[in-house]
């Protein structure tokens, strides 16, 4: 029950915060190049400071430490954020809640998995609620707002991070793990050809993802659609979650995580595709219907293909350096870029940063399918 409260609280956080920061940034009056550096700083923190969270936290078995923490440092500097609308204060606020969000994904995760397996249950289970919050927050948040954004999503937002520190106070402390093995976490991870595929193939989807979470609003916006719009649109993604999540174990069963991460980056190209052609704002509503097959199977499929590569050992500290590639630097890539594009092609055009996202997602494909064939063939060769 707690774990699913954390997941719960911890994604409505998440759903008050994404579908509206950028239109907000470029409400008050900020440039496409400000907006780029503004949204591109919080995955500094998963990219950069995760792993060192996640090796602490092992080796200490701090989790729950950790994640009380960061909630609390989290919703402070919301708080903060929702009272100014200069660039530079802006600018400092965005980073310390890159510095505290960034232990409470790969925390949460490496949760879900241990207590999954402990109980014998499918993760996804365990996800379906954070995906439950996503989408009640997402379309809350947007009706309570009303027809222009405002600064009532960053309430939202600090709200979120405060419940999911009363949802951590009930659970379990996770196991300590060996100091040697913790030592040599990052080496004995990243010698592994197939781990270091996996990062890098989540790097190049996490590049096109950040290009539709942090834009996406911006480009409804420019299509005539409303805030609460906006907020229907990435409520749908969520509501879609839902049946993908409720039959996991039905996924894995008939798939594995290997052919599920190779499914969704097919149904994310679709998706993109469909981005750069819309006639309407409204016609976005059934595109996100697509988020269950992309993100969740995505994500279902990354967390527990590295977590069987690295072992149980040094399940945080490999869920960490997946999230330094899938919410760090790859979102930080995907959120740069696409401000500079924006200032370059300007609003009326930017279906162009959809396009330009097609394409590396096209390329994440590639690169996934070569690597494993690559690693089938070396597999076989011994044997032969």
């Amino acid at each position: 029950m707690w774990l699913r409260l954390v997941y719960w609280w911890g994604s409505a956080a998440t759903g008050s915060y994404i579908p509206y920061i950028a239109l907000y940034f470029k409400q008050i009056g900020l440039s496409g190049l400000q907006i780029g550096v503004l949204t591109s700083i919080p995955p500094i923190g998963p990219a950069l400071l995760a792993p060192t969270w996640g090796v602490i936290a092992d080796s200490l078995s701090a989790h729950r430490l950790a994640l009380r923490i960061a909630a609390l440092a989290a919703a402070g500097s919301a708080l903060l954020l929702s009272q100014t609308t200069s660039f530079g204060p802006i600018l400092l606020l965005v980073a310390m809640l890159a510095l505290f969000t960034a232990p409470i994904s790969p925390l949460i995760d490496s949760y879900g998995v241990s207590i999954s397996e402990r109980l014998r249950m499918a993760y996804g289970s365990f996800r379906f609620w954070g995906a439950f919050g996503y989408m009640a927050a997402s379309w809350l948040v947007g009706r309570w707002m009303g027809q222009n954004v405002s600064e009532r999503f960053l309430f939202a937002y600090a709200g979120g991070f405060l419940l999911l520190f009363f949802s951590s106070l009930g659970l379990p402390r996770l196991k300590p793990r060996p100091h040697k093995a913790v030592r040599h976490a990052f080496g004995t991870i990243l010698r592994q050809p197939p781990v270091l595929l996996v990062l890098l193939t989540s790097y190049l989807v996490s590049s096109a993802t950040g290009v539709m979470y942090n834009y996406l609003g911006i480009y409804l916006n420019q299509l005539g659609g409303s805030t609460q719009l906006i907020g229907t649109a990435f409520a749908l993604n969520a509501l879609s979650e839902l049946p993908i999540l409720a039959g996991s174990a039905w996924f894995f069963r008939r798939l594995g995580p290997q052919k599920m991460i190779a499914m969704a980056i097919c149904f994310y190209i679709v998706r993109f595709v469909g981005y750069s052609f819309l006639p309407s704002a409204e016609w976005v509503l059934p595109l996100q219907l697509l988020h269950g097959l992309t993100y969740a199977v995505y994500v279902m499929g990354s967390v527990t293909l590295i977590h069987q590569l690295a072992g149980k050992e040094l399940a945080t500290t490999a869920q960490a350096l997946l999230s330094s590639m899938w919410v760090g630097f790859g979102m930080m890539t995907g959120s740069f870029l696409g401000g500079v594009m924006l200032d370059r092609v300007g609003a009326p055009h930017v279906v162009d940063l959809f396009r330009a996202a097609t394409c590396v997602m096209a390329l994440a494909l590639v690169v996934y399918l070569v690597g494993l064939r690559s690693f089938a063939r070396a597999r076989e060769e011994p044997a032969g």
